[in-house]
């Protein structure tokens, strides 16, 4: 920590590791949550290496806690030891895996759906057999939606709740709307004109798979030069 003259108390430097921002909307929350702190005297973060650099005189856990009720993780940054720079590249790792895990569950149900509807044949509902069978499609895309989009939803609920909006808010609308629309062409397709009986299924795992790739290349990108990769 770096000390930094003040009228009142010396401010110190903290400096510490936030999961789970995913776009500008995120940087200013986070920022804006932590200046909001009596005896904040800046907070800045730099969203390419996840880090939010504060200077202030209070304790560390109410950084944490703060930001962690803005609906994020951090911990204190302790990457000046080479112990911890190897274990951030460890969890960097791991993430990856997880991201292409993710990446690639939703993509192998998005990818034919979309194939499907370009070469193959319309993806509507028009007798019970297709019903059936996009039936069935419908629950395995809310499977993607429940497992390899999990952070997507959670982030959004976390973003709901502190009255705001951020990517991952934006992510589950539309996948969620592409859906929910979709389910209710299958389960009732009788109330709607026959133009209008066209479901999406591909949409929504196409944006988690893609999404998740996108992420997956960003911590690729931080730690290509660590062997872990």
């Amino acid at each position: 920590m770096k000390n930094h003259s003040s009228t009142g108390q010396d401010q110190l430097e903290h400096r510490l590791i936030v999961e789970g921002a995913s776009c500008a909307s995120c940087v200013s929350k986070i920022e804006k949550a932590l200046s909001n702190i009596q005896g904040v005297q800046s907070a800045q973060m730099n969203f390419a290496q996840r880090t939010v650099t504060v200077v202030c005189n209070v304790a560390d856990a109410s950084l944490i806690s703060s930001i962690e009720i803005a609906g994020y993780n951090a911990k204190i940054d302790t990457s000046e030891s080479e112990e911890a720079i190897d274990e951030k590249d460890k969890v960097d790792a791991q993430y990856y895996k997880e991201l292409m895990r993710d990446m690639s569950l939703a993509l192998l149900l998005g990818v034919p759906l979309m194939i499907y509807g370009f070469t193959i044949g319309e993806m509507t509902v028009n007798t019970n057999t297709e019903r059936l069978a996009w039936f069935v499609v419908g629950l395995l895309t809310l499977a993607v939606m429940v497992f390899p989009g999990r952070h997507f939803y959670v982030g959004a609920y976390h973003s709901f709740k502190n009255h705001s909006a951020n990517m991952d808010t934006l992510i589950a609308l539309g996948t969620g709307i592409a859906w929910l629309y979709s389910m209710m062409v299958v389960a009732l397709p009788d109330l709607l004109p026959l133009m209008a009986r066209h479901v999406y299924f591909e949409v929504s795992a196409m944006i988690i798979g893609l999404i998740n790739l996108g992420l997956a290349v960003e911590v690729k990108v931080r730690g290509k030069t660590s062997p872990k990769f």
